[in-house]
């Protein structure tokens, strides 16, 4: 059953999603099948696989759409997806979210990078995963996040660090 494209910058490539269970999903792109999952290792979050890093960068979600297929039972108010690819040594990913009825984007997200890592634990169990993950190109704030998943018998562990810039200091006196 369709339920909706995303259309990227280039007009003539499309991500057309299936539903097949409340939960999980399918992307048909390139003529093949890859999984999309909503995941929550804290907070829920769709997310996304792409065929390539410059399929990624093109990404260029239509409102309406995000808001009406990027939403789960858990968070209907809110409205997101997390794109990723892994076809270069940094893998490349952005976060996009609805706010007063635009796209947004977010530089850095280390829930999402969380959930990156669930969904590789589900797809990929018992494989460990060490990634740089870059993020924030397209809004000018560029930062990199890394993932590591290690696992302890059959239970994944998810790590995400990442460096910090200061952007302001003050005090608040209530």
């Amino acid at each position: 059953m369709l339920i909706g494209w995303w259309w990227l910058r280039d007009r003539n490539l499309r991500l057309a999603f299936l539903a097949v269970m409340s939960y999980v999903f399918y992307a048909y792109w390139d003529w093949r099948f890859v999984g999309l999952m909503w995941v929550s290792t804290g907070i829920e979050q769709l997310v996304i696989p792409i065929a390539s890093a410059a399929l990624v960068r093109a990404a260029n979600p239509v409102p309406e759409l995000l808001e009406r297929w990027g939403t789960s039972p858990a968070r209907a108010e809110d409205a997101m997806a997390y794109l990723w690819a892994s076809d270069e040594p940094t893998w490349t990913v952005r976060f996009f979210f609805v706010a007063n009825r635009a796209v947004r984007e977010d530089p850095a997200t280390g829930s999402a990078c969380a959930n990156l890592g669930g969904w590789f634990s589900v797809i990929q169990p018992r494989i460990p995963i060490a990634r740089s993950v870059s993020q924030g190109e397209a809004v000018k704030r560029p930062s990199t996040l890394f993932l590591n998943v290690e696992w302890q018998e059959s239970n994944p562990r998810i790590f995400v660090g990442g460096d910090v810039i200061e952007l302001g200091r003050g005090t608040l006196d209530l």
